[in-house]
């Protein structure tokens, strides 16, 4: 059984100019020097959306 300590290495992939998302947890990403930051929030698992995202 895998650890969810290590889901955190896959939530983001980055693949030359496109930005996926794989898990949709509370979570923060920046990219290059802090140019791009994504921000998710969520209340799970009282509910089973991403209550906001921020680019």
């Amino acid at each position: 059984m895998e650890k969810p300590t290590r889901y955190t290495r896959n939530i983001y992939y980055v693949e030359q100019d496109q930005l996926y998302v794989n898990l949709f947890i509370a979570s923060q990403l920046e990219i290059g020097n802090g140019d791009i930051k994504v921000i998710q929030n969520t209340s799970f698992p009282e509910s089973d959306k991403t209550d906001d995202v921020t680019f």
